[in-house]
């Protein structure tokens, strides 16, 4: 007998009649009649006699009844545990993701998870973009969330959406009005940002391309301490679109750069993971969430 042959005799056995099986399957009548023919004859010996309208279980049918209870008790509890999977229940999930992501596009994704997985176990991790690959195939966090700086080998590595630097300023600068490109470097209040991963290489490298030597008198680790120091009037800065939509208020002002390149926003993961599936829709929530943010 196969498990459908086994549930068909079970809920016969339960439900007493071959029409309260059918009903309590969900099938017609004529289905379960012709399954059950079909398991009997597989078995070479008849489970049920037939008295008139009535069905009555041989003695064969009784001492198989006790087996199959405890093979429908497990069945119960595997659909339970799908169940359970499909909302999350016991699954965990570990990200890491750059400090600028986590303001906004990180929090947006994690809530349309949550409506399709509302028990899911998530911690979230924020790093820099250089520990990230190791944490990665440490297994440390289950998926990275960064800026693209190239593939992370070994991984899947999908591109989100394609990202732009801006400029945060106080209001009504005249300076960053005029010139709201890669020259602001060089003035004497602009913010840096020192060893800033991807993002800041494609700053160097572009004030690299410019001609431009600056040496910043005031320096920081993060976009979002930058856009602090703008804030109150400590200068000016050049920051990632993520960073300064997070941060902004109404007195700071965001400026679209000019001939400055753009950036990927990528998600990876081990493909071997066990919760690649989840991770896989997960990365799908995080694409159409960029869509709205960029």
């Amino acid at each position: 007998m196969n498990l459908r042959h086994i549930e068909l005799f079970h809920t016969i056995m339960v439900e007493g009649t071959i029409s309260g099986a059918a009903r309590a399957l969900n099938i017609s009548q004529p289905a379960v009649s012709n399954a059950l023919r079909h398991a009997e004859d597989q078995l070479g010996f008849q489970l049920f006699h037939r008295l008139g309208k009535r069905i009555v279980p041989s003695n064969e049918a009784k001492l198989l009844f006790a087996h199959t209870e405890s093979v429908m008790q497990q069945v119960e509890r595997v659909t339970q545990i799908c169940e359970n999977m499909d909302e999350g229940v016991g699954l965990s999930i570990r990200i890491g993701v750059v400090p600028a992501l986590s303001f906004q596009l990180l929090p947006l994704a994690l809530a349309a998870l949550r409506q399709s997985f509302p028990h899911v176990s998530i911690r979230v991790n924020v790093m820099r973009y250089d520990t990230m690959r190791e944490a990665l195939l440490r297994q440390d966090i289950d998926l990275a969330l960064s800026f693209y700086g190239g593939d992370f080998p070994g991984t899947r590595t999908s591109k989100l959406g394609r990202g732009r630097f801006v400029i945060v300023s106080q209001r009504d600068r005249v300076d960053v009005k005029s010139n709201p490109d890669i020259s602001l470097v060089t003035k004497d209040d602009f913010v840096s940002i020192a060893d800033s991963g991807p993002l800041g290489k494609l700053l160097d490298q572009a004030k690299e391309n410019a001609g431009f030597m600056a040496s910043p008198i005031m320096a920081t680790e993060t976009y979002h301490t930058a856009i602090s120091l703008v804030r109150v009037g400590l200068g000016i800065a050049i920051v990632d679109i993520f960073s300064a939509r997070a941060n902004a208020g109404t007195d700071i002002e965001i400026t679209e750069t000019k001939n400055l390149p753009g950036f990927d926003v990528s998600a990876s993961y081990l493909p071997e993971n066990e919760k690649s599936s989840v991770l896989r829709i997960f990365q799908e929530l995080l694409t159409r969430t960029a869509l709205q943010v960029i």
